[in-house]
Protein backbone atom coordinates (compact mmCIF):
# COMPACT_ATOMS: atom_id res chain seq x y z
CA UNK A 1 0.00 0.00 0.00
CA UNK A 2 1.03 3.64 -0.07
CA UNK A 3 3.68 4.34 2.35
CA UNK A 4 3.15 7.83 3.96
CA UNK A 5 6.11 7.64 6.27
CA UNK A 6 8.79 8.42 3.79
CA UNK A 7 11.99 8.99 6.38
CA UNK A 8 12.56 6.00 6.44
CA UNK A 9 13.02 5.99 2.67
CA UNK A 10 15.22 9.76 2.28
CA UNK A 11 19.01 9.92 2.45
CA UNK A 12 21.18 12.60 1.53
CA UNK A 13 23.13 12.21 -1.41
CA UNK A 14 26.76 12.88 0.85
CA UNK A 15 25.58 9.44 2.70
CA UNK A 16 28.06 6.89 2.06
CA UNK A 17 26.99 3.43 0.76
CA UNK A 18 27.34 1.44 3.39
CA UNK A 19 24.84 4.23 5.59
CA UNK A 20 22.33 3.73 2.74
CA UNK A 21 22.54 0.22 2.59
CA UNK A 22 21.69 0.14 6.71
CA UNK A 23 18.57 2.26 5.70
CA UNK A 24 17.71 0.04 3.58
CA UNK A 25 17.93 -3.13 5.24
CA UNK A 26 15.98 -0.83 8.25
CA UNK A 27 12.84 0.02 5.87
CA UNK A 28 12.27 -3.47 4.37
CA UNK A 29 11.87 -2.52 0.71
CA UNK A 30 14.70 -2.57 -1.11
CA UNK A 31 15.85 1.19 -2.09
CA UNK A 32 16.64 4.48 -0.85
CA UNK A 33 15.34 7.73 -2.24
CA UNK A 34 18.18 10.38 -2.70
CA UNK A 35 16.91 14.16 -1.67
CA UNK A 36 18.07 17.46 -0.86
CA UNK A 37 17.19 19.23 2.32
CA UNK A 38 13.86 20.34 1.01
CA UNK A 39 13.33 16.94 0.31
CA UNK A 40 13.28 17.35 -3.55
CA UNK A 41 14.27 14.24 -5.74
CA UNK A 42 17.21 13.81 -6.77
CA UNK A 43 17.53 9.83 -7.79
CA UNK A 44 16.58 6.58 -6.48
CA UNK A 45 18.72 3.34 -5.35
CA UNK A 46 18.31 0.03 -4.70
CA UNK A 47 19.93 -2.71 -2.72
CA UNK A 48 20.81 -3.99 -5.75
CA UNK A 49 22.41 -1.02 -7.30
CA UNK A 50 24.95 -0.98 -4.27
CA UNK A 51 26.04 -4.29 -4.41
CA UNK A 52 26.65 -4.33 -7.95
CA UNK A 53 29.18 -0.71 -7.33
CA UNK A 54 30.55 -3.30 -5.02
CA UNK A 55 31.31 -5.97 -7.40
CA UNK A 56 32.88 -3.71 -9.45
CA UNK A 57 35.11 -2.20 -7.23
CA UNK A 58 33.13 0.45 -5.50
CA UNK A 59 34.50 1.31 -1.69
CA UNK A 60 31.51 1.69 0.97
CA UNK A 61 33.03 4.73 1.27
CA UNK A 62 31.57 6.02 -1.62
CA UNK A 63 28.58 8.74 -1.80
CA UNK A 64 25.51 7.75 -2.70
CA UNK A 65 25.14 10.45 -4.78
CA UNK A 66 27.62 8.85 -7.12
CA UNK A 67 26.16 6.15 -8.53
CA UNK A 68 22.47 6.96 -7.78
CA UNK A 69 19.84 6.29 -10.37
CA UNK A 70 19.09 9.79 -11.71
CA UNK A 71 16.98 9.24 -14.13
CA UNK A 72 14.47 6.80 -12.45
CA UNK A 73 10.82 6.29 -13.45
CA UNK A 74 8.54 9.09 -11.39
CA UNK A 75 5.15 10.85 -11.69
CA UNK A 76 3.57 13.84 -10.27
CA UNK A 77 0.98 13.93 -7.88
CA UNK A 78 -2.79 14.41 -9.02
CA UNK A 79 -1.94 12.14 -11.50
CA UNK A 80 -4.60 9.99 -13.52
CA UNK A 81 -5.33 6.26 -13.97
CA UNK A 82 -4.36 7.01 -17.74
CA UNK A 83 -1.68 8.69 -16.74
CA UNK A 84 -0.39 6.03 -14.09
CA UNK A 85 -0.62 3.31 -17.14
CA UNK A 86 1.38 5.43 -19.81
CA UNK A 87 3.98 6.09 -17.11
CA UNK A 88 4.33 2.16 -16.05
CA UNK A 89 3.54 0.75 -19.04
CA UNK A 90 5.01 -3.04 -18.83
CA UNK A 91 8.04 -1.76 -17.08
CA UNK A 92 9.45 -3.78 -14.92
CA UNK A 93 9.13 -1.26 -11.70
CA UNK A 94 9.25 -1.88 -8.23
CA UNK A 95 8.74 1.70 -7.06
CA UNK A 96 7.36 4.91 -7.75
CA UNK A 97 8.10 8.01 -6.29
CA UNK A 98 5.39 10.68 -6.44
CA UNK A 99 6.31 14.31 -6.73
CA UNK A 100 5.31 17.67 -5.89
CA UNK A 101 5.08 20.46 -8.43
CA UNK A 102 8.44 21.68 -6.64
CA UNK A 103 9.83 18.28 -7.13
CA UNK A 104 9.80 17.54 -3.00
CA UNK A 105 8.39 13.95 -2.67
CA UNK A 106 4.36 13.59 -1.31
CA UNK A 107 4.41 9.38 -2.00
CA UNK A 108 6.27 6.66 -3.01
CA UNK A 109 4.04 3.67 -4.49
CA UNK A 110 5.59 0.28 -3.46
CA UNK A 111 5.48 -3.00 -5.28
CA UNK A 112 2.67 -4.28 -3.54
CA UNK A 113 0.64 -1.37 -4.61
CA UNK A 114 2.08 -1.22 -7.85
CA UNK A 115 1.02 -5.05 -8.52
CA UNK A 116 -2.36 -4.74 -6.97
CA UNK A 117 -2.92 -1.21 -9.86
CA UNK A 118 -1.39 -3.82 -12.69
CA UNK A 119 -3.77 -6.79 -11.52
CA UNK A 120 -6.59 -4.72 -11.20
CA UNK A 121 -6.55 -3.50 -15.16
CA UNK A 122 -4.41 -6.39 -16.03
CA UNK A 123 -6.25 -6.10 -19.65
CA UNK A 124 -3.71 -3.06 -19.95
CA UNK A 125 -0.83 -4.66 -18.47
CA UNK A 126 1.44 -7.73 -19.23
CA UNK A 127 0.81 -9.60 -16.09
CA UNK A 128 3.82 -11.86 -16.79
CA UNK A 129 5.67 -8.19 -16.55
CA UNK A 130 4.57 -8.56 -12.56
CA UNK A 131 7.65 -8.79 -10.25
CA UNK A 132 8.32 -10.85 -7.90
CA UNK A 133 8.84 -10.54 -4.32
CA UNK A 134 12.66 -10.93 -2.72
CA UNK A 135 15.02 -13.15 -3.90
CA UNK A 136 16.40 -15.71 -1.36
CA UNK A 137 19.61 -17.86 -1.79
CA UNK A 138 19.18 -20.95 0.02
CA UNK A 139 22.43 -22.73 -0.35
CA UNK A 140 22.10 -26.79 0.46
CA UNK A 141 18.37 -25.93 -0.74
CA UNK A 142 18.38 -29.32 -2.36
CA UNK A 143 18.13 -31.01 0.59
CA UNK A 144 16.11 -32.21 3.11
CA UNK A 145 15.17 -28.89 4.83
CA UNK A 146 16.06 -26.99 1.62
CA UNK A 147 13.36 -28.63 -0.57
CA UNK A 148 10.67 -28.20 1.68
CA UNK A 149 11.58 -24.34 2.42
CA UNK A 150 12.09 -23.82 -1.35
CA UNK A 151 9.00 -25.11 -1.86
CA UNK A 152 7.06 -22.65 0.45
CA UNK A 153 9.34 -19.52 -0.48
CA UNK A 154 8.00 -20.47 -3.84
CA UNK A 155 4.64 -20.95 -2.30
CA UNK A 156 4.61 -17.36 -0.81
CA UNK A 157 5.70 -15.88 -4.42
CA UNK A 158 9.44 -15.52 -3.66
CA UNK A 159 12.20 -15.85 -6.19
CA UNK A 160 14.60 -18.27 -5.16
CA UNK A 161 18.05 -19.59 -6.02
CA UNK A 162 19.14 -22.98 -4.97
CA UNK A 163 23.02 -23.47 -4.37
CA UNK A 164 24.02 -26.84 -3.83
CA UNK A 165 26.91 -29.36 -4.73
CA UNK A 166 24.56 -32.16 -5.16
CA UNK A 167 25.70 -34.96 -2.25
CA UNK A 168 22.57 -37.08 -3.46
CA UNK A 169 21.47 -35.89 -6.95
CA UNK A 170 18.63 -32.95 -8.11
CA UNK A 171 15.81 -35.15 -7.68
CA UNK A 172 13.82 -33.66 -5.03
CA UNK A 173 14.30 -29.93 -6.97
CA UNK A 174 13.35 -31.63 -10.53
CA UNK A 175 9.79 -30.31 -10.85
CA UNK A 176 10.79 -27.05 -9.89
CA UNK A 177 13.30 -26.14 -12.61
CA UNK A 178 10.07 -25.10 -14.65
CA UNK A 179 8.74 -22.05 -11.81
CA UNK A 180 10.24 -18.81 -13.42
CA UNK A 181 10.93 -17.76 -9.68
CA UNK A 182 13.41 -20.53 -9.38
CA UNK A 183 17.38 -20.86 -10.43
CA UNK A 184 19.59 -23.41 -9.75
CA UNK A 185 23.39 -22.99 -9.38
CA UNK A 186 25.37 -26.36 -8.88
CA UNK A 187 28.59 -25.68 -7.18
CA UNK A 188 30.77 -25.42 -3.65
CA UNK A 189 29.79 -23.17 -0.81
CA UNK A 190 33.38 -23.29 -0.46
CA UNK A 191 34.24 -22.09 -3.66
CA UNK A 192 35.00 -18.05 -3.39
CA UNK A 193 33.59 -17.78 -7.56
CA UNK A 194 30.75 -19.35 -6.93
CA UNK A 195 29.55 -17.55 -4.03
CA UNK A 196 30.14 -14.11 -5.31
CA UNK A 197 28.16 -15.25 -8.32
CA UNK A 198 25.60 -17.23 -5.96
CA UNK A 199 24.69 -13.65 -4.18
CA UNK A 200 24.74 -11.04 -6.45
CA UNK A 201 21.29 -10.27 -6.90
CA UNK A 202 19.57 -11.45 -3.43
CA UNK A 203 18.25 -10.27 -0.82
CA UNK A 204 18.90 -12.37 1.78
CA UNK A 205 20.52 -15.76 2.32
CA UNK A 206 19.75 -18.95 4.00
CA UNK A 207 22.62 -21.39 4.70
CA UNK A 208 21.50 -24.98 5.22
CA UNK A 209 24.50 -26.77 3.07
CA UNK A 210 26.42 -28.70 5.30
CA UNK A 211 27.11 -32.21 5.91
CA UNK A 212 24.53 -33.25 8.74
CA UNK A 213 24.20 -35.96 11.37
CA UNK A 214 26.71 -37.09 13.61
CA UNK A 215 27.53 -40.50 11.82
CA UNK A 216 27.87 -38.56 8.33
CA UNK A 217 30.62 -35.87 10.13
CA UNK A 218 32.48 -39.02 11.56
CA UNK A 219 33.52 -40.38 7.94
CA UNK A 220 35.91 -37.49 7.29
CA UNK A 221 36.55 -35.21 9.70
CA UNK A 222 38.68 -32.62 7.71
CA UNK A 223 36.31 -32.34 5.25
CA UNK A 224 33.50 -31.80 7.88
CA UNK A 225 35.55 -29.16 9.30
CA UNK A 226 36.11 -27.62 5.85
CA UNK A 227 32.28 -27.49 5.30
CA UNK A 228 30.50 -27.18 8.48
CA UNK A 229 33.00 -24.10 9.53
CA UNK A 230 35.30 -22.74 6.97
CA UNK A 231 32.98 -22.66 3.99
CA UNK A 232 30.12 -20.95 6.34
CA UNK A 233 33.24 -18.62 7.18
CA UNK A 234 33.72 -17.70 3.87
CA UNK A 235 30.11 -17.60 2.87
CA UNK A 236 29.40 -15.42 5.78
CA UNK A 237 32.54 -13.18 4.93
CA UNK A 238 31.60 -12.64 1.52
CA UNK A 239 27.95 -11.55 2.01
CA UNK A 240 29.19 -8.90 4.71
CA UNK A 241 31.76 -7.24 2.15
CA UNK A 242 29.06 -7.61 -0.94
CA UNK A 243 25.72 -5.89 1.49
CA UNK A 244 23.59 -9.03 2.01
CA UNK A 245 23.43 -7.90 5.56
CA UNK A 246 20.27 -10.85 6.26
CA UNK A 247 22.12 -14.26 7.20
CA UNK A 248 19.99 -17.29 8.46
CA UNK A 249 22.42 -20.26 9.59
CA UNK A 250 20.58 -23.40 11.08
CA UNK A 251 22.68 -24.46 13.92
CA UNK A 252 21.44 -27.01 16.11
CA UNK A 253 20.17 -27.94 19.61
CA UNK A 254 22.61 -30.68 19.66
CA UNK A 255 24.90 -28.22 20.83
CA UNK A 256 23.68 -28.99 24.56
CA UNK A 257 24.73 -31.98 24.40
CA UNK A 258 24.34 -34.03 27.87
CA UNK A 259 22.28 -31.86 30.53
CA UNK A 260 22.75 -32.99 34.14
CA UNK A 261 18.98 -33.16 35.15
CA UNK A 262 15.71 -32.33 33.61
CA UNK A 263 15.76 -28.61 33.15
CA UNK A 264 14.95 -26.41 30.18
CA UNK A 265 17.27 -25.50 28.25
CA UNK A 266 17.36 -21.87 26.75
CA UNK A 267 19.22 -19.97 24.05
CA UNK A 268 21.88 -18.60 26.75
CA UNK A 269 21.74 -22.33 28.87
CA UNK A 270 25.60 -23.42 29.02
CA UNK A 271 26.31 -25.61 25.50
CA UNK A 272 28.12 -29.13 25.63
CA UNK A 273 29.13 -30.54 22.36
CA UNK A 274 29.04 -34.21 22.19
CA UNK A 275 29.97 -34.61 18.98
CA UNK A 276 32.56 -33.03 15.53
CA UNK A 277 28.92 -32.07 13.90
CA UNK A 278 27.80 -30.06 17.09
CA UNK A 279 31.08 -28.31 17.73
CA UNK A 280 31.50 -26.96 14.16
CA UNK A 281 27.93 -25.90 14.68
CA UNK A 282 29.25 -24.02 18.09
CA UNK A 283 32.41 -22.61 15.95
CA UNK A 284 30.39 -21.58 13.11
CA UNK A 285 27.98 -19.53 15.42
CA UNK A 286 30.55 -17.79 16.95
CA UNK A 287 32.29 -16.71 13.57
CA UNK A 288 28.81 -15.42 12.70
CA UNK A 289 28.04 -13.45 15.74
CA UNK A 290 31.82 -11.95 15.56
CA UNK A 291 31.30 -10.77 12.13
CA UNK A 292 27.56 -9.25 13.39
CA UNK A 293 27.91 -5.36 13.00
CA UNK A 294 25.52 -2.61 12.45
CA UNK A 295 25.21 -3.85 9.08
CA UNK A 296 26.00 -7.49 8.78
CA UNK A 297 22.90 -8.98 10.85
CA UNK A 298 22.85 -12.79 10.97
CA UNK A 299 20.44 -15.01 12.69
CA UNK A 300 20.68 -18.77 14.74
CA UNK A 301 18.45 -20.84 14.68
CA UNK A 302 18.89 -24.33 17.14
CA UNK A 303 16.89 -26.87 15.76
CA UNK A 304 15.31 -29.68 16.96
CA UNK A 305 15.73 -32.90 15.97
CA UNK A 306 14.02 -32.77 12.55
CA UNK A 307 11.25 -35.50 11.48
CA UNK A 308 8.88 -35.68 8.76
CA UNK A 309 8.39 -36.05 5.17
CA UNK A 310 10.84 -34.19 2.90
CA UNK A 311 11.42 -34.25 -1.07
CA UNK A 312 14.75 -35.36 -0.09
CA UNK A 313 13.70 -38.06 2.13
CA UNK A 314 16.03 -39.07 5.00
CA UNK A 315 15.34 -42.23 7.16
CA UNK A 316 18.42 -41.42 9.30
CA UNK A 317 16.66 -39.26 11.84
CA UNK A 318 14.89 -40.90 14.74
CA UNK A 319 11.60 -40.36 14.37
CA UNK A 320 11.69 -41.31 10.86
CA UNK A 321 13.83 -44.46 11.09
CA UNK A 322 11.45 -46.05 14.26
CA UNK A 323 8.28 -45.43 11.88
CA UNK A 324 10.08 -46.90 8.64
CA UNK A 325 11.51 -50.07 11.09
CA UNK A 326 8.10 -50.43 12.87
CA UNK A 327 6.32 -51.01 9.24
CA UNK A 328 8.65 -52.24 7.23
CA UNK A 329 10.30 -54.92 10.15
CA UNK A 330 7.24 -54.97 12.71
CA UNK A 331 10.13 -53.90 15.24
CA UNK A 332 10.88 -50.52 17.14
CA UNK A 333 14.20 -50.94 18.93
CA UNK A 334 14.72 -48.43 21.94
CA UNK A 335 18.59 -48.05 23.13
CA UNK A 336 18.42 -46.43 26.64
CA UNK A 337 15.19 -44.90 26.21
CA UNK A 338 15.36 -42.02 29.13
CA UNK A 339 17.34 -39.86 26.91
CA UNK A 340 15.36 -36.43 25.67
CA UNK A 341 15.00 -34.88 22.24
CA UNK A 342 13.86 -31.53 21.17
CA UNK A 343 11.55 -32.76 17.88
CA UNK A 344 10.41 -30.48 15.03
CA UNK A 345 8.41 -31.43 12.06
CA UNK A 346 10.63 -30.08 8.53
CA UNK A 347 7.59 -28.31 7.70
CA UNK A 348 7.86 -26.59 10.90
CA UNK A 349 11.14 -25.54 10.28
CA UNK A 350 10.77 -23.95 7.02
CA UNK A 351 8.37 -21.92 8.35
CA UNK A 352 10.62 -20.75 10.83
CA UNK A 353 13.04 -19.74 8.23
CA UNK A 354 10.47 -17.52 6.80
CA UNK A 355 9.10 -16.07 10.21
CA UNK A 356 12.32 -15.06 10.38
CA UNK A 357 13.18 -13.27 6.81
CA UNK A 358 10.06 -11.43 6.99
CA UNK A 359 10.91 -9.99 10.65
CA UNK A 360 12.46 -6.47 10.96
CA UNK A 361 15.89 -7.17 10.70
CA UNK A 362 16.54 -5.15 14.42
CA UNK A 363 14.11 -8.07 15.54
CA UNK A 364 16.37 -10.75 14.54
CA UNK A 365 19.98 -9.52 13.60
CA UNK A 366 22.39 -11.10 16.21
CA UNK A 367 20.10 -13.41 17.76
CA UNK A 368 19.62 -16.95 18.88
CA UNK A 369 16.18 -18.78 18.65
CA UNK A 370 15.80 -22.79 19.41
CA UNK A 371 13.33 -23.64 16.67
CA UNK A 372 10.51 -26.62 17.78
CA UNK A 373 7.76 -26.54 20.58
CA UNK A 374 8.08 -27.49 24.24
CA UNK A 375 5.10 -30.16 23.54
CA UNK A 376 7.78 -32.13 20.91
CA UNK A 377 9.97 -32.44 23.92
CA UNK A 378 10.28 -36.19 23.99
CA UNK A 379 12.00 -39.32 25.45
CA UNK A 380 13.37 -41.99 22.89
CA UNK A 381 11.24 -44.12 24.48
CA UNK A 382 8.19 -42.20 24.28
CA UNK A 383 8.95 -41.36 20.53
CA UNK A 384 8.98 -45.43 20.17
CA UNK A 385 5.78 -45.31 22.34
CA UNK A 386 4.03 -42.74 19.64
CA UNK A 387 4.84 -45.12 16.75
CA UNK A 388 3.93 -48.34 18.29
CA UNK A 389 0.41 -46.35 18.81
CA UNK A 390 0.58 -45.73 15.12
CA UNK A 391 1.22 -48.69 14.10
CA UNK A 392 0.36 -51.30 17.24
CA UNK A 393 1.32 -54.04 15.07
CA UNK A 394 4.85 -53.10 15.76
CA UNK A 395 6.72 -54.77 18.63
CA UNK A 396 8.12 -52.33 21.14
CA UNK A 397 11.80 -53.52 22.10
CA UNK A 398 13.66 -51.50 24.89
CA UNK A 399 17.26 -52.45 25.56
CA UNK A 400 19.05 -50.71 28.21
CA UNK A 401 22.36 -50.29 25.87
CA UNK A 402 22.61 -46.14 25.80
CA UNK A 403 24.45 -45.72 22.34
CA UNK A 404 23.73 -42.26 22.19
CA UNK A 405 24.20 -40.26 25.31
CA UNK A 406 23.01 -37.35 23.92
CA UNK A 407 19.86 -35.94 26.14
CA UNK A 408 18.51 -32.08 26.73
CA UNK A 409 15.38 -31.08 27.15
CA UNK A 410 14.62 -27.25 25.05
CA UNK A 411 12.49 -24.69 26.41
CA UNK A 412 11.06 -22.90 22.87
CA UNK A 413 9.73 -19.66 24.55
CA UNK A 414 11.59 -17.21 23.00
CA UNK A 415 10.69 -17.61 19.47
CA UNK A 416 7.36 -17.56 20.59
CA UNK A 417 8.07 -14.27 22.61
CA UNK A 418 9.75 -12.56 20.04
CA UNK A 419 8.36 -13.98 16.60
CA UNK A 420 5.20 -15.22 17.34
CA UNK A 421 5.95 -18.22 16.05
CA UNK A 422 4.88 -21.90 17.43
CA UNK A 423 5.66 -25.24 16.04
CA UNK A 424 2.21 -26.49 14.53
CA UNK A 425 2.85 -29.86 13.65
CA UNK A 426 2.94 -32.57 16.84
CA UNK A 427 4.87 -35.43 16.97
CA UNK A 428 2.15 -38.03 16.32
CA UNK A 429 0.88 -36.31 12.83
CA UNK A 430 4.57 -36.07 11.67
CA UNK A 431 4.95 -40.27 12.25
CA UNK A 432 0.64 -40.65 10.57
CA UNK A 433 2.32 -38.37 7.90
CA UNK A 434 5.41 -41.08 7.46
CA UNK A 435 2.94 -43.94 7.70
CA UNK A 436 0.72 -42.69 4.87
CA UNK A 437 3.37 -42.34 3.01
CA UNK A 438 4.57 -45.95 3.30
CA UNK A 439 1.34 -47.41 2.53
CA UNK A 440 1.09 -45.76 -0.62
CA UNK A 441 4.85 -47.28 -1.81
CA UNK A 442 6.06 -43.82 -1.72
CA UNK A 443 9.65 -45.16 -0.34
CA UNK A 444 10.12 -49.63 -1.31
CA UNK A 445 13.42 -49.50 0.81
CA UNK A 446 13.97 -47.29 3.82
CA UNK A 447 17.66 -48.86 3.86
CA UNK A 448 18.59 -47.32 0.24
CA UNK A 449 21.91 -45.21 0.50
CA UNK A 450 20.35 -42.10 -0.47
CA UNK A 451 18.11 -41.78 2.55
CA UNK A 452 20.85 -41.70 5.04
CA UNK A 453 23.43 -39.07 4.88
CA UNK A 454 26.02 -41.81 6.08
CA UNK A 455 26.04 -43.66 2.93
CA UNK A 456 24.59 -41.36 0.15
CA UNK A 457 27.98 -38.89 1.21
CA UNK A 458 30.66 -41.45 1.59
CA UNK A 459 32.09 -41.05 -2.09
CA UNK A 460 31.82 -37.19 -1.82
CA UNK A 461 32.50 -36.77 1.56
CA UNK A 462 36.23 -38.48 1.26
CA UNK A 463 36.78 -36.64 -2.56
CA UNK A 464 38.91 -34.02 -0.84
CA UNK A 465 39.90 -31.25 -3.58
Amino acid sequence: MVNKNLDKFFVSPNNILKEVMKKIDINGHGLAIIVDEKTRFLGLVTDGDIRRAIINGGSLETPIGEIMNKNATIIKGGYSVTDLINTIGNKPINHLPILNEDASICEILLSSQLQKIKMSTSQLFDTKQLQTNKKILITGGAGYIGSVLTRQLLNKGYSVKVLDKLFINASSIEDLKQNKNFSFIEGDVGNVETIVNAIKDVDAVVHLAEIVGDPACKLNPKRTQQINYFSTSLLATVCKHFQVNRFVYTSSCSVYGANIDDSLLHENSVTNPLSLYARMKIESEKTLLNLADGLFSPTILRLATVFGESPRMRFDLVTNIMTAKAFFDGKINVFGGDQWRPLVHVSDVSKAIITVLEAPIEKVGGEIFNVGSNENNATIKQIGQIVKEVIPSAELNIQEDQLDKRDYKVDFAKIQAILNFTAAVSLKEGINEIRLALEEGKYKNYEQDHYHNDKAYIEKINAIN
